[in-house]
């Protein structure tokens, strides 16, 4: 029996016809927890997919602006089909922006884990390299210039939610650092210029009233006295949304290093899953105690093409490379670029043998061996290679 119905505006980009196509998407939740889901062709009108398994989709993934994998189709959830669906579930979609300054990036596995303690999920990353100017316009003070990472979060309560992790961050994340907009309208801005491609352009951002930096704790933290002065006059300046939105010039720049490299996935089941923080936080834990750095990272949802391209070395070789193809393609993994000496070897010990079961034999202390469920879906994916360390992370920071 149904406990409720929800229904999506989707769409798929056909890539053999060259054609984006329109569905409906209905998700059923039932109260025997097997939810089941269907669809429509708005363009046809007919029944396109007949009731079947919604597993491994779920609910939570779609939200609105969202990519999600779905019987080999990658469907982008462009809005609610209608009022009931909006109503239900617009409050839990809320939306705001988040900073991570370099100082705290070593930590991001436990503030995921900190957010999802308050319903509050992160549905992009991206590294930028903020220039002083675009910390001075978006951030509120040019000291707060240089390598951090752009956080989209989202949860019922959004706003509040984050500005409850910023004043109790994580420990090893300095109270205070985390960055929460005054208004409404400044997180919408940051989102648009940091996560749009459009707007990320190279053209100098407009001489406006800089967005607010509030912090969460006293002396010491990003909201000093002159920046709440500061944020008084932004937060008024940005109250007009007819003003146009700023681009920000440094969310366009890569900060992938490309030499000296590897690449690590945290897989789709895991970020879509409870223990995205856990392993996270594993992975930076192998790398910073082997002496690498976080030098990338991003939010990325491959396809099967590019999931195909990423994995082509294993073709013919690994048993389970269609499975891994499909694995890599069900929604946003979180890819990092880890930089130093030796950084694909060290990370292959951390993340151990991608087979499972020979990881929890010889290697029981590896996140393979802890969190993974099987070989296509072994929880993190990273470099083999020595040679395709920076081939990869060129591929996930500057080609896709």
């Amino acid at each position: 029996m149904d406990r409720a119905r929800y229904a999506f505006r989707v769409e798929w980009l056909d890539t053999a016809a060259s054609l984006r196509r329109e569905f409906v998407l209905i998700y059923f939740e039932r109260r025997d927890g097997k939810d089941e889901v269907e669809m429509f062709d708005l363009k046809n009108r007919r029944a396109f997919l007949k009731r079947t398994k919604a597993a491994p989709l779920a609910l939570h993934e779609l939200t609105i602006g969202a990519k999600v994998t779905f019987l080999g189709r990658q469907l982008t959830i462009v809005d609610y089909q209608d009022a009931p669906t909006r109503a239900a579930l617009a409050a839990d979609h809320l939306q705001c922006f988040g900073w991570l300054p370099v100082a705290g990036v070593g930590r991001l596995g436990a503030l995921i884990e900190a957010c999802a303690a308050r319903r509050l999920r992160l549905s992009n990353c991206r590294s930028v390299d903020l220039s002083p100017d675009d910390a001075e316009a978006f951030l509120g003070s040019a000291d707060a210039a240089g390598f951090g990472l752009a956080l989209r979060l989202q949860g019922s309560d959004a706003r509040d939610a984050w500005a409850d992790v910023a004043a109790d961050p994580p420990s090893g994340i300095p109270r205070g650092a985390l960055w929460v907009a005054a208004t409404e309208r400044q997180d919408e801005a940051a989102i648009e210029a940091f996560f749009e491609p459009a707007l990320r352009g190279s053209a100098t951002a407009p001489a406006a009233a800089p967005a607010a930096a509030t912090g969460a704790g006293g002396a010491g933290t990003m909201a000093s006295t002159s920046q709440a002065a500061a944020a008084e006059a932004a937060a008024a300046a940005w109250g007009d949304t007819s003003a146009p939105t700023k681009l920000c010039p440094s969310a366009r720049r890569s900060t992938a290093q490309l030499c000296n490299c590897t690449a690590a996935l945290v897989l789709p089941h895991v970020m879509a899953g409870g223990g995205a923080g856990e392993v996270v936080q594993a992975t930076l834990d192998g790398a910073t105690s082997r002496g690498l750095r976080v030098t990338a990272a991003s939010m990325i949802d491959l396809d099967p093409v590019t999931a195909e391209e990423l994995l082509e070395v294993y073709k013919g070789v690994e048993p389970a490379y269609a499975k891994m193809v499909t694995s890599f393609a069900q929604g946003p993994c979180l890819a990092l670029e880890l930089s130093g000496d030796g950084a694909v070897r060290k990370m292959r010990e951390v993340a151990g043998p991608r087979d499972v079961d020979v990881a929890r034999k010889v290697r029981p202390d590896t996140i393979r061996a802890i969190h993974g469920e099987d070989t296509s879906r072994c929880a993190i994916h990273v470099t083999d290679l020595e040679e395709d360390g920076p081939l990869d992370c060129e591929y996930l920071f500057s080609l896709l």
